[in-house]
């Protein structure tokens, strides 16, 4: 044998610490989708905000549901501005696209 022991206080589980570290460095889904209710009226204002929700949030893609064609139509023009918004009343800028999608699904 050549000395050499493993310490076992030192073994760890791969997943614990990956599960860990992108808790603490990554903002979850569930976690944004709330910050991204509680902005969304004074992001879009009242007008908006009463026909738009936000449905789902992936890597940077936030899909939201639109009520009518002409909102939609709207917001198309407004993409940027919205992201810009939202970033800032989030104070994240966690939002890179956004793609509206027509109808309420709920």
């Amino acid at each position: 044998m050549n000395g050499n022991k493993i310490n076992n206080n030192n073994v760890f589980k791969l997943g614990d610490f990956l599960t860990d570290a992108l808790a603490k460095h990554r903002i979850s889904y569930d976690t944004f989708m709330l910050k991204a209710w509680e902005v969304w009226e004074e992001a879009l204002g009242d007008f908006m905000s009463s026909q738009t929700k936000p449905a789902a949030f992936k890597g940077g893609l936030l899909i939201v549901n639109v009520d009518n064609p002409a909102m939609m139509q709207q917001l198309h023009f407004l993409k940027k501005e919205v992201i810009s918004k939202l970033n800032k009343a989030m104070g994240e800028n966690v939002i890179k696209d956004i793609k509206f999608k027509a109808g309420s699904d709920g």
